[in-house]
């Protein structure tokens, strides 16, 4: 539902700030940490099933914390 919204705004870019646990939900990968930002890429395929792909180049991934 909300990957179906995303893909139907008119805007090139659109900021999405919330809590991790709805990020879990919306896109694959691991899992995000504290001030972690990344970038996606809204796309659909012939069935009209809307993917959000990661731009890895233009996302910031913070390290684990060491023990």
């Amino acid at each position: 539902m909300a990957r179906q919204w995303l893909s139907e705004q008119p805007d090139e870019c659109i900021v999405v700030v919330t809590h991790s646990g709805f990020l879990n939900r919306l896109v694959e990968g691991p899992r995000f940490r504290n001030t972690e930002y990344r970038t996606y890429q809204v796309e659909k395929n012939d069935l009209g099933e809307v993917a959000l792909v990661e731009v890895k180049e233009l996302s910031k991934e913070i390290p684990a914390r060491k023990a």
